[in-house]
């Protein structure tokens, strides 16, 4: 148990509660909860079971859809529900723009809570988009009392070094944890990748490494779970290639129940291309299979390479299908301990973050805006 904060903390984001690729504002909420800390989020919708004493949700009830007039909407309802309450800190997460938005009506506001900014992403590519999540950050600290990135790189990148506060993404080891792989027919060596399947992030290439190692190895398998704008193409890929029999495409899966699809297979696949838009980005699907104590090919980027330090090197790879097809096979033919890649999983948990980086940031901030 932290020292309480003195007034209710807010975390606002336009997203599902929980969502599979927005997890932080349920993770940081049930964990300030868990602090002791009066917690509230403004959110579209609440999907979640039982939640901790000391966290209360507010949702508006429509979908979190991309599009200006639900920025407007959602915003609205952000800030008329800050102004019903008295909220001491109002964290704002990056990329959508109601929450940039919000930012801006809340800086008039007479009773201006301290907020905070939060870059939980840079923009992917060079689309009017990516251009757009990046001038949002870029420009935040107009209204923001505190400023946060998920790494050090992509702080540095968008805001500069020295202007904002470094708070990781973390894992959920109790939701993700090793686990006995259930028995399955014949040998099979099931690899998994559970994301999104935008063009972006250059797939092609993961599914043509799988294609090298399932022509040597015929019992591999590869199960995709996550949908997007690529799927199509990824799909004629595994038609072209005769590998209907070795791929599955699930289409997107709520988070709950990634941990199963994790816990059905013998390695996880984290794969992003090499480029700059995601060098910065931390990946969550490496922690999460790490805490599972899953076997893990990831990209050499800096947001992977940060957690790395005492694992298989020959699992952190090129983003070339050959390179990443090397790291597939070390996985299929060799043998890993679990407990490593726990091990670092739980030096990263979602409540050790907010213990020890979170709450003390939001002191900081509150502190530095007293008269």
């Amino acid at each position: 148990m932290v020292r309480p904060l003195p007034q209710p903390v807010c975390l606002v984001q336009p997203t599902l509660f929980p969502e599979a690729s927005r997890v932080d504002i349920y993770e940081y909420g049930c964990a300030l909860a868990r602090l002791g800390v009066e917690t509230h989020v403004v959110v579209s919708e609440n999907h979640a079971g039982q939640l901790p004493p000391g966290l209360i949700v507010h949702q508006t009830g429509f979908a979190p859809r991309n599009t200006p007039a639900r920025w407007w909407r959602f915003a609205a309802f952000a800030r008329a529900t800050v102004r019903r309450l008295n909220f001491g800190i109002v964290h704002l997460f990056n990329p959508s723009p109601a929450t940039y938005l919000l930012g801006w009506m809340l800086r008039r506001e007479p009773r201006r809570p301290c907020i905070i900014y939060d870059l939980r992403t840079g923009g992917l590519g060079h689309s009017p988009v990516a251009m757009l999540v990046n001038a949002m950050a870029r420009t935040a600290p107009a209204f923001a009392d505190g400023l946060i990135a998920v790494t050090g790189a992509l702080g540095n990148h968008l805001l500069g070094a020295g202007r904002f506060r470094e708070v990781p993404i973390g894992v959920n080891l109790e939701s993700f944890r090793p686990r006995a792989r259930a028995p399955r027919a014949g040998d099979e060596f099931v690899f998994v990748y559970a994301g999104t399947l935008s063009r972006n992030r250059a797939l092609g290439n993961m599914l043509a490494a799988f294609a090298r190692v399932a022509e040597e190895h015929p019992r591999a398998r590869l199960v995709i779970a996550g949908d997007g704008d690529d799927r199509d193409r990824l799909e004629a890929f595994v038609a072209a290639h005769g590998l209907r029999h070795a791929v599955s495409f699930l289409g997107k899966r709520p988070h709950a129940e990634v941990p199963d699809l994790l816990a059905a297979a013998d390695c996880g696949l984290s794969y992003v291309p090499d480029v700059p838009w995601f060098q910065p980005q931390a990946q969550l699907k490496t922690l999460e299979h790490f805490a599972a104590g899953l076997t893990t090919v990831a990209v050499r980027t800096a947001g992977n390479r940060q957690y790395w330090d005492g694992l298989p090197a020959e699992l952190l790879t090129a983003d070339d299908p050959e390179s990443y097809a090397a790291g597939m096979r070390c996985a299929l033919t060799g043998t890993y301990d679990p407990a490593r890649f726990r091990r670092v999983a739980e030096a990263n948990s979602w409540d050790r973050i907010t213990r020890e980086r979170l709450v003390p940031f939001y002191e900081a901030t509150l502190a530095a805006r007293k008269p």
